[in-house]
């Protein structure tokens, strides 16, 4: 697990400085060594950073840049795979100096090109520099584990594994994408490709990209796609024993492969079912201790800590509980805005960073449980979506028109006010009541509309792949549709940016074994009764786990990883919201109508303030600004 940077741009005359600057801005993603490579081509130049976090090969024979011949690469992440491949590599010829991962990942490109990533299993990113083609090639992994980021413009590209490596670049511009602002508002991360700059992208999950250095062109590919897997429900139906059956085989084959390491594991452990589930099929598989972790709170509303003990004795697992205080939290914000380089605006993030912080003390790895909610429809707003389906399912479309004019007057009566965000979300829905739309209304935390009236210029709304999945769900059920969508939106860009940042801003190594390749395709074909079913959402995974530990000390009310944030914006954290949030600072971005941001503030400060995550998500943003842009 590491990070990179790299660039190809006219002659610089400070380039081994501008590499070295570019590989330090995330020398918390490897802290173990570094490494450079840089060439001139011509009239331009090509570099190389690297920052590695030792894991598997701790020697140096694992260090990067790894260079083979005429193939310079960058490589971050884990193929856990990555001893089939070897041998198969080794069959045919190749003769390897370390039994570091990445070496595998660079041989195979050198045996089959870019299509050797149809045979990863894992959570990659990687550059790599063919000298003889004269271009360099991105490739991220399928789910989007680990993040990439570019710029292409000019006659220069710059890339890296975090923003932070291309702002360090002197010719980076950091000019603000303002629709990238207003989607930021409306869904609390940008979705990819977006960035919060213009012209820089994201490298979409599941794609690879090729620059010509000769032509300064780049091109992009998609290599896989979640999309595709989901049956129209044609196909003949397996029982349901069946499907369990495949599912204990996937999961204890994930589970596994993610304890590939030479370095200690551990398992974040909430006592939930996907933590529980992940940690007891180890302890039973691996016969040997598993150590987990778990972070509590002091406000009993929030805390899962003994749920997580109870499950910790229940397998024998080596247990480690952290109880922490809002003081502990609070601290964390001063790390906050310096680990999210683009705005994040999911609060969860910081008792993700504060766990992250305590665990990297006993263990170099940590197993989390991402994923399952995405792929098994396991959030409440899952069963939201299907009650409020089938109700608008039920109103003729010629109604719509009339049902909007009757609720409009009463928009416009309290614009902007929070108590009506609801009325809002539902004028959306009546104009499109298609079944993503429908289901992105739920999930969204402003509206577009909304998201407009508090920013100063207009801009139109940025395409996402809820576009794309309004589409699927033409061909098959719209839960099906609906998670897709959470899958490619809200689990790339909300959850596995913020474990990634937060594990790896204290040098963590984060995994997610519910986000192999082999199980999110097998999952989009389940049968939608076994994601929802009798037993609610994440059907499948809960008979899975039953088998496992018992149904009394996992059936429970949902909490998932929160904090209490209303009542700390409105006390421990008031004076820090008022003063990120003053009238100067809202003016100096030039970004708001803050005639209407101030309404907006007033009304939190006067404790009427009906969605407490709207303001975490202006403080985060302003907290961002300040940290990266200025004043």
């Amino acid at each position: 697990m590491c990070g990179f940077a790299g660039f190809v741009s006219f002659h610089d005359n400070d380039v081994d400085n501008i590499i070295r600057r570019m590989s330090d801005a995330i020398y918390h993603r490897g802290p173990d060594s570094d490494g450079a490579f840089v060439e001139q081509i011509q009239d331009k130049t090509l570099a190389l950073g690297f920052r590695r976090l030792s894991i598997i090969d701790v020697s140096e024979n694992g260090n990067q840049p790894f260079i083979i011949g005429d193939h310079i690469m960058t490589f971050n992440g884990e193929v856990y795979n990555h001893v089939s491949i070897r041998k198969e590599l080794e069959a045919l010829g190749h003769v390897f100096k370390s039994h570091a991962d990445s070496e595998v990942v660079l041989r195979a490109f050198i045996e089959w090109g870019l299509p050797c990533v149809h045979k990863f299993i894992g959570m990659f990113a990687f550059a790599i520099y063919a000298r003889k083609e004269k271009k360099v090639f991105l490739c991220r992994d399928r789910v989007g584990v680990k993040p990439l980021y570019y710029q292409h413009k000019d006659n220069h590209l710059i890339f890296g594994s975090e923003l932070k490596s291309l702002i360090s670049h002197p010719s980076f511009e950091k000019n603000i994408n303002t629709q990238a602002v207003s989607m930021y508002f409306q869904y609390r991360y940008i979705p990819a490709p977006h960035t919060i700059f213009e012209n820089t992208h994201k490298l979409t999950p599941g794609h690879w990209l090729v620059y010509d250095i000769d032509s300064n062109e780049v091109s992009s590919q998609k290599y896989w796609d979640y999309f595709d897997y989901f049956d129209s429900g044609k196909k003949a139906q397996l029982e349901d024993k069946a499907y369990i059956e495949q599912g204990k085989e996937l999961l204890q084959s994930s589970f596994d492969y993610r304890m590939v390491s030479d370095v200690p594991v551990g398992v974040f452990l909430s006592g939930g079912y996907d933590s529980s589930l992940v940690a007891g099929v180890l302890a039973k598989d691996l016969g040997k201790d598993i150590s987990t972790f778990t972070v509590g709170f002091k406000e009993k509303q929030y805390d899962e800590s003994s749920y997580a003990k109870s499950v910790a004795n229940y397998l024998g697992t080596k247990h480690t509980e952290y109880l922490c205080s809002a003081k502990e939290v609070i601290d964390i914000f001063n790390d906050f805005p310096k680990a999210f380089d683009e705005p994040f605006g999911d609060y969860s993030a910081l008792p993700t960073m504060l766990l992250a912080k305590h665990v990297r003390k006993d263990v170099k790895v940590a197993l989390s449980a991402d994923g399952g909610d995405e792929l098994f429809a396991g959030y409440k707003r899952h069963k939201k979506f299907l009650d409020y389906h089938q109700r608008f399912s039920k109103i003729p479309n010629f109604l719509n028109p009339l049902l909007k004019a009757c609720i409009k007057p009463f928009d416009d009566a309290h614009k902007g006010m929070e108590k009506l965000a609801r009325v809002n979300k539902l004028l959306n829905a009546l104009e499109n009541p298609q079944p993503v739309n429908l289901y992105k209304n739920i999930i969204q935390g402003m509206t577009f509309g909304e998201a407009s009236n508090i920013l100063r210029h207009h801009v139109s709304d940025g395409a996402t792949h809820f576009d794309e999945a309004e589409l699927l769900s033409k061909l098959t059920h719209p839960l099906n549709a609906a998670i897709a969508a959470d899958y490619k939106t809200f689990l790339v860009d909300d959850v596995l940016q913020k474990v990634d940042r937060a594990t790896m801003y204290y040098h963590l190594e984060g995994r997610e074994p519910f986000l192999d390749h082999r199980i999110a395709e097998w999952a989009a074909k389940l049968p939608v009764h076994l994601k929802y079913g009798a037993m609610g959402g994440k059907h499948i995974l809960k008979v899975i786990a039953h088998d496992l530990i018992p149904k009394n000390l996992l059936d429970r009310p949902k909490l998932g990883f929160g904090i209490p944030i209303n009542e700390w914006l409105s006390n421990e954290l008031s004076e820090l919201f008022k003063h990120y949030t003053s009238k100067d600072k809202l003016e100096a971005t030039g970004l708001f109508n803050v005639q209407q941001v101030e309404r907006f503030v007033q009304c939190h400060l006067n404790g009427k303030n009906q969605a407490p995550q709207r303001a975490f998500v202006l403080l985060a943003f302003m907290m961002w600004w300040e940290e990266w842009m200025g004043f």
